[in-house]
């Protein structure tokens, strides 16, 4: 058979070793199916846990949407109804409305002035 064993002993020494890689190389085999499926596994969840958040981001945006949609929408969708909406959003927004108008004229005022203090400074020049 082998050329390495002539005697019965030796022969003997070399099935018990062959046996012995044999049941090592099985060992070995298994764990590494079994880390591998376990790292697998996890990979599985990493990605799992990576979708479900941006699903969960998604549905949060969607669901804001929605109901900023459903905020604007008219609480009276008929058209003789809507138009007292219309009127109420007005009144409340209004002095929202005077506020920015009273900004805007004091900055036009104020823009004016500066204007009039250049274009003096600059007369005497020309």
């Amino acid at each position: 058979e082998d050329a390495q064993c002539d005697d019965y002993k030796c022969q003997e020494i070399c099935e018990r070793f062959k046996l012995l890689g044999r049941v090592l190389l099985g060992l070995y085999t298994m764990v590494t199916v079994i880390l591998l499926t376990n790292l697998l596994v996890s990979i599985f969840g990493k990605t799992y846990d990576t979708d479900h958040e941006k699903t969960r981001q998604l549905w949060q945006l969607q669901r804001y949407k929605l109901v900023k949609e459903a905020d604007s929408q008219f609480i009276l969708p008929f058209p003789p109804f809507n138009l007292l909406h219309s009127v109420y959003t007005w009144i409340v927004s209004c002095p929202f409305r005077c506020n920015v108008a009273e900004k805007d004229s004091a900055y036009e005022k104020y823009k004016k002035e500066k204007s009039t203090d250049c274009d003096s400074a600059l007369i005497p020049l020309l």
